[in-house]
């Protein structure tokens, strides 16, 4: 990971280096600019417009993942349910879980 940071780095610095070399009194980048002229700004647009779509569509697949996540129906049903599964364990089953427990 490090290792890519860092080439990351020296290319962009090699780029960014190369397109501020001066020809006829302008630096690359507007000679660049100007050859692909409108091409570039369409591209630039798409790219945004794709990556505003790709931010809405994992935003609401976070929403329905976190509404998904909360316990289904009655909150009242649900600690009878665990109030009986309790009752259902015996004193002695209690005993040997906690010692298992204590064990680990």
């Amino acid at each position: 990971m490090i290792w890519f940071t860092i080439k990351f780095f020296c290319a962009f610095i090699i780029s960014f280096l190369l397109l501020s070399i001066n020809v006829s009194k302008k630096p690359l980048f507007y000679h660049l600019k100007d050859l692909i002229g409108p091409l570039g700004s369409d591209i630039s647009e798409s790219v945004s417009r794709s990556f505003d779509r790709t931010v809405d569509k994992s935003s609401d697949l976070g929403k329905s993942l976190f509404d998904n996540s909360a316990p289904k129906g009655n909150s009242k049903a649900l600690k009878a349910k665990r109030d009986k599964i309790q009752e259902d364990i015996k004193a002695s089953e209690q005993k040997r879980l906690d010692q298992v427990i204590e064990k680990d």
